[in-house]
């Protein structure tokens, strides 16, 4: 299987009809695939890692990050892999507000 046949192979997986909807080689209709991926934050599993949008983070790296639900917490929140550096209070002013899934790693290459 190659690269393209892959990430085509994990992209149905993932995105289920919506992406039968469209196709690679009408870029219009993969972009607009890929944006209704993003869903209300409401929605989210809170079970998994999942792709966070923050639009109001002032840290513009920290607007689309990896994250989860810390319902471990005392006061549960959606945190993010870059909390470690920009602190707790960042992570929890600036709350996402839609989320979309991770999509499964590419296989390795025979090259």
């Amino acid at each position: 299987m190659t690269v393209e046949a892959a990430l085509i192979a994990g992209m149905q997986a993932a995105l289920g009809q919506r992406f039968a909807d469209c196709t690679l080689s009408d870029p219009r209709r993969m972009a607009a695939a890929l944006q209704a991926m993003w869903q209300p934050i409401a929605t989210a599993p809170t079970d998994a890692r999942i792709v966070l949008y923050r639009p109001s983070s002032p840290v513009e790296s920290a607007r689309v990050v990896l994250g989860w639900y810390a319902a471990s917490s005392k006061r549960p929140y959606w945190t993010h892999d870059l909390e470690a550096m920009l602190g707790i209070r960042e992570a929890r002013r600036y709350q996402p507000t839609h989320w979309c899934p991770v999509f499964p790693p590419l296989p390795p290459t025979d090259d």
